[in-house]
């Protein structure tokens, strides 16, 4: 997650809990991960502390992504679509089978 705006050598503070942030809140002082659900709610003070700019809460969601490996036994293929190296959580994804034909051919004696 990364918080930018506010103002030059001022500082941020921040809340995950969509709380109003004040000065003991969280500083924002370089990007950081989320592993959970959370609403981030910020507040940018100038560095002589004389003005002030909040943000709206912003609700973020932590969405699984999953990946989907194909096989086939003997020939053929598999289509993806649309084609990905991994979806989110409930994504539609459409696989299409395409066999593989071969002619046999057999030659023995004539009758």
């Amino acid at each position: 997650m990364t918080i930018t705006g506010g103002f030059t050598n001022g500082l941020i503070f921040y809340t995950l809990d969509g709380g109003t942030p004040n000065m003991g809140s969280t500083v924002y002082s370089a990007p950081f991960a989320l592993t959970n659900d959370a609403t981030l709610t910020a507040v940018s003070l100038s560095a002589d502390f004389a003005q002030s700019s909040g943000a709206p809460a912003v609700t973020l969601r932590i969405v699984p992504a999953y990946s989907l490996l194909t096989a086939v036994i003997g020939s053929g293929t598999i289509d993806q679509s649309p084609p990905a190296n991994s979806y989110a959580s409930n994504s539609v994804v459409i696989l299409t089978a395409y066999p593989s034909f071969s002619m046999r051919l057999t030659i023995g004696p004539a009758i």
